[in-house]
Formats: C-alpha cells, structure tokens, sequence
C-alpha cells in the first residue's frame, strides 16, 4: 500500500494509509496509528476504548 504512486500535478508520490490504529496507555488516551514504516503516537482529550486483558482490568 505504501509503495504505491500517485500522481498529484504530474509528480508521482508515495500514498500513505493507516494500517493500524490501536489505543494504550493508563487512562487510554494514547491513540497509535501504524502507517507505511512509521508509528505515531497521538494524544486525545477523551479516552479510546480497549479491548482485551486492559479492558478486564478496568481501564
């Protein structure tokens, strides 16, 4: 998906999508989006919702 070219006025160019999104930290406020060879690490001002082990706990 990363390797492909798009052409913008004539200049191919690498498109870049979101292959992963996941939520973590201790009040779930940690957005991770994993995209071509890069992770990124936003915060939010309300918390995601977690799935799994985390959620058990109460998170």
């Amino acid at each position: 998906m990363c390797d492909d070219l798009v052409a913008v006025a004539a200049e191919p160019r690498k498109s870049a999508g979101a292959s992963s999104l996941a939520f973590d930290g201790d009040d779930a406020k940690t957005l991770y989006i994993a995209a071509c060879e890069h992770i990124y690490a936003v915060r939010l001002r309300a918390p995601g919702l977690l799935q799994g082990p985390a959620a058990a706990k109460g998170n």
